[in-house]
């Protein structure tokens, strides 16, 4: 959802444009959340935490999705932004982990091109579902991290 949601969706909740600076600078300081991914590995495992912040993920853009209030889009913005930093470094070491000795540099570069690729396909269709309406934007994020969610734990072992 980043950044290009956001507004729509403090708009769809009735959050007046005049809130949008203190919004964005509330959200870019859940972003500072990444800090603190090595804690919730720690305590959780990464298995476990990764899956718990794409579920989370979805859920989040679930319940944006159908309950447009105010204070739910606030908390579900700052929420999904501190769960990406979260994810971030988590996935970097779970690609890390996963790659295979000696090819490392190969797998990494494979994941990033499947990563572009997915990038490629997704950005335009939250385009085209956010000109329906930011409600289907949000169900299609919650789609892609459920979908997210259950090809990693399909791909990762216990």
């Amino acid at each position: 959802m980043g950044v290009f949601l956001n507004q729509l969706q403090y708009q769809r909740s009735g959050i007046s444009p005049q809130w949008f600076g203190l919004l964005y600078i509330l959200a870019a300081l859940a972003a500072i959340a990444g800090g603190w991914s090595h804690r919730l590995t720690g305590r959780m495992g990464r298995r476990a935490g990764a899956a718990l912040l794409m579920g989370g993920g979805g859920a989040l853009c679930l319940a944006m999705a159908t309950c447009p209030l105010p204070w739910a889009s606030v908390v579900g913005i700052m929420a999904l932004r501190g769960a990406g930093a979260l994810f971030e470094p988590m996935s970097l070491d779970l690609q890390n982990e996963a790659a295979p000795a000696g090819s490392v540099a190969a797998q990494l570069s494979c994941n990033a091109m499947v990563m572009e690729f997915t990038a490629a396909v997704l950005n335009p269709a939250f385009g085209a579902a956010a000109d329906a309406g930011t409600a289907c934007a949000l169900l299609l994020g919650a789609a892609a991290c459920g979908i997210g969610l259950l090809l990693f734990l399909a791909g990762t072992k216990r």
